[in-house]
């Protein structure tokens, strides 16, 4: 519910055991969205877009919630440094995301293209999530087409919980730093953002 406040922060509390199935379903790429799920909503969808383009804080300050809520932020495993890699990994293999492609995923609400991606050193973890939900919500409407990938990484087993198989981070950006609200090393992060303006486009990183 709290990512789907991101895209629309008026959606309602629903009946948590049908949410739960529904999410299931969407989690497994069988669907795409229905009454529970928003995704399919095409003017919840232009909210979001818009939401992103011109009011940048508040979607951002939403995603910071979510991250601090409901991610696992220790320094020990690495969780967070491991989530952001595999998800470069996945945009970068993907045939069917356009080297032009632009994602909003710098702290102050600026795009990058995803040849840039394979070129950072660090990222702000709730700007680069928001960027990454914002993109798949927006420009793949069609969630089943992911059906087959998730049956390769997480295998049918008859009705037992499913586990993740799949390594997409193996050499991936090794150096790679994550930060995040709320923690010692990173108090420049603890500031008030300025409101979001268009950003001009990044240059691909050498």
């Amino acid at each position: 519910m709290e990512l789907i406040k991101v895209i629309n922060p008026d959606y309602q509390k629903v009946d948590l055991n049908a949410l739960k199935t529904k999410a299931n379903d969407y989690k497994f790429c069988k669907i795409s969205g229905d009454a529970y799920l928003p995704f399919g909503d095409m003017q919840e969808i232009r909210f979001f877009s818009e939401r992103v383009r011109n009011n940048y804080r508040a979607a951002l300050n939403d995603m910071i919630g979510f991250v601090n809520d409901f991610l696992d932020l220790g320094k020990a495993v690495s969780k967070a440094v491991q989530l952001a890699r595999e998800l470069i990994d996945l945009i970068q293999r993907d045939e069917s995301v356009a080297m032009s492609e632009e994602f909003f995923i710098r702290s102050d609400g600026q795009r990058i293209k995803k040849t840039a991606l394979g070129g950072l050193d660090e990222v702000y973890l709730p700007a680069f999530l928001l960027g990454i939900w914002h993109y798949a919500v927006v420009n793949r409407k069609d969630n089943t087409v992911g059906q087959d990938t998730y049956n390769t990484w997480c295998p049918p087993v008859g009705g037992d919980p499913r586990v993740y198989s799949a390594r997409m981070d193996k050499g991936i950006l090794d150096g790679l730093s994550v930060y995040y609200v709320n923690t010692e090393d990173t108090p420049h992060f603890e500031v008030e953002y300025a409101d979001h303006t268009e950003a001009e486009i990044v240059d691909p990183i050498p």
